[in-house]
């Protein structure tokens, strides 16, 4: 009888024993184990036929092998199965082994299982899967057909007490609270743990605290994700108050705090507040080192201000701003400017955010930042949008302006020369003064690649909007209610008549310029005199 579920995933932290563990059960059960590293072979064919040589010609080997244990059958150890992460060709990877667990067949038209797409032969030898990330994107059809198993991470006690009993059996001398510590160091990562022993156990016979702390021994390969990291910079184990005393104290204007000033608070008795604050500052560097830190940094400036840390003056939070502001201009710098040098000095915000915004409590948990993402997007479109309008512009304008330009000097003056005082009427009863109006409008929309399109408005109706949508790049405010709205500095919008028939008016141009060909010169037309371009096409 076949198991309901054909795969076992097994997911755990790493260096907790997922895939010793999975070679041990295969043992015990009476299987022979071949380990395939999934982050080497990615793609669907390659994992495929990775799997069938160790399921079947493996078994042929073993049945010509002498070795009894050679003639076990094969349970084939996926290790790192979410290391094949990103791309089409993981995803494919991932479904190939679903597929052939379930029995559903290849793709079709490669391989004898696979041919025609018709279903193919089931795995008849058990496949373990082990991970780091359960819940990684990648993962998810394999989730559906799996047996999970999944391991929490050692606690610490646990951890310290096993260790002791490790370096009792090899001859290491180590007290409690040092292998405590080093667990500590290590995120209770037992493999980093047992490495850091056998290290000072060929060195020396005692391990003491000055190892322990001295180096990167200990270190564990998991990076805390950002939610860890944003409670890691706001929550503090409650012995940052005496150190918080002076908000200018983490290097007043963006200095670190000097030797002479750390001495000088040991000598007064705030020595171990201010280690253990100096011991967090280091801790936090480390970490960030294997972290993204631009998302970190959009989770520290949209909740720094949502923590309720004790700042009756805004003293604490103008300083957190100042560093903020400064981590700004050190990425302006290092991008437009190439000096990519300063990228080691980008952490050091988020320290100095820690050092001035942590709380010893906090109850609510941090959600994902959405605010710079938003706004970096937006950033996007109106940057498209920009070239977009400058690659419509007429040849005697496209080389005067630059998106930036557009921007700083021909927005302004044009969006209110777009919004002439015109009667809401049909062509035919506008005055001769009218009529004339309209066509140099007309004239300047061709001019700057200008028109307008028929949308659907929200509440259903039909209007007709300018493309491309200056009204965009324009200043705006936030009401009482949190919407947008127009700057009171902006020009007035044309009632949708005049705007339907600008529309209408700058179709019939355009045809008669395409059937006016190629001896009717420019395209944008404002070349003559009587042009709103002038005799240089300047505005």
């Amino acid at each position: 009888k076949r198991p309901e579920k054909p795969l076992l995933l097994i997911a755990g932290p790493p260096g907790l024993g997922k895939t010793t563990l999975a070679h041990v059960a295969a043992a015990h059960a009476g299987y022979r184990t071949i380990e395939i590293n999934s982050s080497d072979d990615r793609t669907a064919k390659v994992l495929r036929q990775r799997i069938k040589d160790a399921t079947e010609v493996q078994s042929v080997f073993g049945a010509m092998s002498s070795r009894p244990e050679m003639s076990r059958p094969v349970c084939v150890i996926l290790d790192e199965i979410d290391g094949a992460m990103g791309g089409s060709d993981a995803t494919s990877a991932i479904s190939e082994l679903v597929r052939m667990a379930t029995g559903a067949g290849g793709k079709g038209g490669e391989g004898e299982d696979g041919e025609g797409g018709k279903g193919g032969s089931q795995l008849q030898r058990p496949v373990i899967c082990v991970c780091n990330e359960l819940h990684a994107a990648i993962l998810r059809p394999l989730r559906q057909v799996a047996e999970i198993v999944e391991f929490k991470g050692a606690l610490n006690a646990q951890l310290a007490s096993r260790l002791r009993k490790v370096c009792q059996h090899e001859g290491l001398a180590a007290e409690a609270n040092t292998l405590a510590q080093l667990a500590t160091i290590a995120q209770n990562d037992v493999r980093a743990c047992l490495n850091t022993l056998q290290f000072v156990r060929a060195k020396s016979a005692v391990l003491t605290d000055e190892m322990v702390l001295s180096g990167s021994i200990g270190r564990s390969r998991a990076a805390k994700n950002v939610f860890q990291l944003w409670k890691q910079v706001f929550v503090s184990s409650g012995t940052q108050s005496s150190a918080k005393a002076n908000p200018h104290a983490f290097g007043g204007k963006g200095k670190k705090p000097s030797a002479a000033k750390a001495g000088g608070a040991k000598a007064g008795g705030g020595g171990g507040a201010a280690t253990v604050a100096e011991d967090r500052q280091q801790q936090l560097l480390r970490d960030l080192q294997h972290a993204d830190s631009q998302r970190v940094m959009d989770g520290v400036v949209e909740h720094y201000l949502t923590v309720p840390f004790t700042d009756p003056q805004m003293v604490h939070a103008a300083a957190a701003a100042d560093w903020l502001s400064g981590h700004d201009v050190l990425v302006h710098k290092q991008f437009a400017g190439g000096h990519f040098a300063l990228a080691r000095y980008l952490d050091w915000s988020i320290v100095a955010v820690q050092h001035l915004c942590s709380v010893p409590y906090h109850p609510k948990s941090f959600g994902f930042p959405r605010a710079a993402a938003e706004h970096r997007q937006r950033h996007a479109q109106r940057q498209g949008q920009l070239r977009s309008w400058q690659a419509g512009l007429a040849p005697s304008l496209f080389n005067r302006y630059t998106p930036r330009t557009l921007v700083l000097d021909a927005l302004g003056p044009l969006v209110r020369v777009l919004a002439p005082p015109l009667r809401p009427t049909a062509a035919g009863m506008l005055s001769t003064e009218e009529r004339a109006q309209l066509m140099a409008l007309v004239e300047l929309m061709l001019c700057f690649g200008l028109q307008y399109a028929q949308v659907q408005a929200d509440n259903g109706q039909y209007v007709h909007r300018l493309e491309p949508p200056l009204a965009d790049f324009l200043p705006c405010e936030i009401d009482e209610q949190g919407e947008v709205v127009p700057s009171p500095s902006a020009p007035r919008e044309l009632p949708n008549a005049v705007k339907q028939l600008l529309s209408f008016e700058l179709g019939r141009e355009i045809m008669r310029r395409s059937r006016r060909g190629a001896g009717g010169g420019e395209a944008g037309g404002g070349e003559g005199k009587g042009g709103w371009l002038g005799g240089d096409g300047g505005v």
